[in-house]
């Protein structure tokens, strides 16, 4: 067990109280080797009859008991040490609550909320306390996976108009009915789970673009019509759009400003909550690859001898489907990445691939952004930006200053992986852009439960278009 298990937000909670009732009581904890019992009478763990969650105190308190990498705790009469990776997740784990909903789909409604705030709160940076109003008022109009609320946001004083204007801002939540659940949880433990969701959500909805839209809209003399709309149980496979911003029926609106030389425009919002997929192509037959790589490199791999001799060779392969499965990819990818490096110099190929990347991201929707909500940040990916990296601006004699290499991987699943970096020409320094990753969760008899080709993002892309 690590620290890092009283950190999830779906079952921490649970493993952290559990844990904690079990060493004031001093509970017996199974290890690798047996039971142990932890020496409760020891000062240090003073801090447990405060902390009834793993926050900061706790995190200090444990800390205490930090022996370079490790964690070690006395044992019960002097009998050594244990340390917290030898103490087996079971102890925690019996009983705890299943998760039943998706953190990732109820930061819709958060943000969707969020961004509502702000345009009820035109002149100001937006708090908690505005998110969580919304979120109330909100909160008496849920019908099963429905909610929503037509508000009044008043303009700025006019001085030829007697009466003050007000524009109409429409608030509309869909999701499922677990993630409705705790997105208007009345349970404490829950709700300080949802709370870690709204840093982000705020930090967006007071960023330069949601702010310029709103003062533009408290400013302009006229009534306007605002919707915000998150709908995670609607049309999921014919849009990436999780929030939608729409003003007086329009998602095309240009913004007066600009933020680092790109002008503003309403961005329709394809949200991601601190994970690096952004797409995936399920299965490993041909018509996959070509579905996957096929996109990426620009020819359709079941046209290629190479490509044909792997699947023939496939089909006479003896093992499990999982064990054939891992073979073939294995292959595909190494013939994937060999293709790759001739691909790099060819200007019009780097074009295509920008492109490839911002459909996966986005199905090249009109104005729509991937957005990264993480901690109490985000991030908002613009391909753009990449495409400028990689082939320049002649019209602004901006040159490209991004060269591209390749690397295939195996990893410790034994699972290929191809990830692409970029080297900045004019410091040299590397950065992971992306990878495309083979990945099969474990069935029983060698049939996995589910096949993957992950299109994942790296840390270096925030870099360029973060």
């Amino acid at each position: 067990m690590g620290i890092s298990e009283f950190k999830k937000a779906s079952n921490g909670l649970h493993y952290w109280k559990t844990f904690a009732a079990k060493i004031q009581n001093g509970v017996a904890l199974l290890t690798k080797k047996g039971h142990v019992t932890i020496d409760n009478t020891d000062k240090r763990w003073g801090f447990l009859k405060t902390s009834t969650r793993f926050d900061a105190n706790a995190e200090v308190g444990m800390e205490q008991f930090k022996n370079g990498s490790s964690y070690s705790f006395p044992k019960l009469g002097g009998g050594g040490e244990v340390t917290l990776g030898a103490i087996l997740k079971a102890n925690v784990s019996a009983g705890s609550p299943r998760k039943k909903y998706n953190l990732g789909n109820v930061a819709e409604g958060v943000l969707a909320f969020a961004i509502a705030a702000r345009f009820l709160n035109k002149t100001k940076r937006i708090s908690e306390r505005d998110l969580v109003k919304v979120l109330n008022d909100i909160k008496p109009t849920r019908s099963g996976t429905a909610s929503g609320k037509i508000f009044q946001s008043a303009n700025a004083p006019h001085p030829k108009m007697k009466k003050t204007l007000f524009d109409d801002v429409k608030v509309v939540v869909n999701l499922t009915a677990a993630n409705m659940d705790m997105l208007f949880t009345s349970d404490p433990d829950e709700y300080e789970v949802l709370r870690e969701l709204m840093p982000s959500c705020i930090a967006y909805a007071n960023s330069q673009e949601i702010n310029t839209a709103a003062l533009l809209m408290y400013r302009n003399g006229k009534k306007d019509y605002i919707d915000v709309i998150a709908d995670g149980i609607g049309d999921e496979t014919g849009t990436k759009v999780d929030v939608n911003l729409i003003i007086n029926n329009s998602r095309n609106i240009s913004i007066t400003g600009s933020a680092n030389g790109i002008q503003l425009k309403l961005t329709q919002i394809s949200l991601k909550r601190d994970v690096d997929q952004f797409a995936q192509v399920g299965g490993w037959t041909m018509d996959k690859t070509d579905d996957l790589w096929g996109k990426i490199l620009g020819i359709k791999p079941s046209t290629s001898g190479a490509v044909q001799q792997i699947y023939a060779d496939s089909a006479e392969m003896k093992g499990t489907t999982e064990e054939v499965a891992a073979e073939t990819m294995r292959k595909v990818y190494t013939w994937a990445h060999q293709q790759l490096g001739s691909k790099f110099i060819n200007k019009a190929w780097l074009t295509e691939f920008v492109e490839v990347l911002d459909n996966f991201a986005t199905y090249k929707e009109e104005n729509v952004a991937l957005v990264e909500i993480k901690g109490d940040t985000f991030h908002r990916y613009d391909f753009k930006k990449l495409k400028v990296a990689l082939v320049g601006f002649p019209e602004a004699d901006v040159p490209a200053n991004l060269s591209l290499s390749s690397e295939y991987i195996v990893g410790a699943s034994g699972l290929p992986t191809v990830r692409i970096s970029g080297t900045n020409k004019n410091d040299n320094k590397k950065y992971e852009l992306v990878q495309f990753r083979f990945k099969m969760e474990k069935g029983t008899g060698g049939v996995p439960k589910a096949i993957r080709n992950y299109v994942e993002k790296r840390s270096g892309l925030e870099d360029y278009i973060g």
